[in-house]
């Protein structure tokens, strides 16, 4: 499937060196991290997954914890907006709206 214009507004977010460096000391994933720093911040996560192994990476995030340094880099990762897509783009918006579509 080619995402077209709506891949515009995708990033790299699981390549992240700072998300990379901190999953390696605490011997975890950056998505766990990801779900770990946003528990901490009481916010209800819905991690979606097919695949087994991700599934189980999905609901091992309680045996470990992100220290203040750790809370401080992600924080200072914030760029104020969607690392998925930007909304107020016309070329990502129309991207989208031609994938539903096409999938009608």
């Amino acid at each position: 499937m080619s995402w077209g214009p709506f891949a515009e507004g995708m990033n790299d977010f699981f390549h992240n060196p700072v998300l990379q460096a901190i999953a390696k000391k605490h011997h975890k994933g950056v998505g766990q991290v990801a779900l770990r720093y946003l528990l901490d911040l009481d916010v209800v996560v819905i991690p979606k997954s097919t695949k087994p192994e991700r599934m189980a990476e999905n609901i091992d995030v309680f045996d470990f914890s992100l220290d203040d340094e750790d809370k401080a880099q992600i924080a200072a990762l914030d760029e104020n907006h969607s690392i998925c897509y930007d909304h107020t783009n016309l070329n990502t918006v129309t991207g989208l709206l031609d994938m539903i579509k096409a999938s009608m």
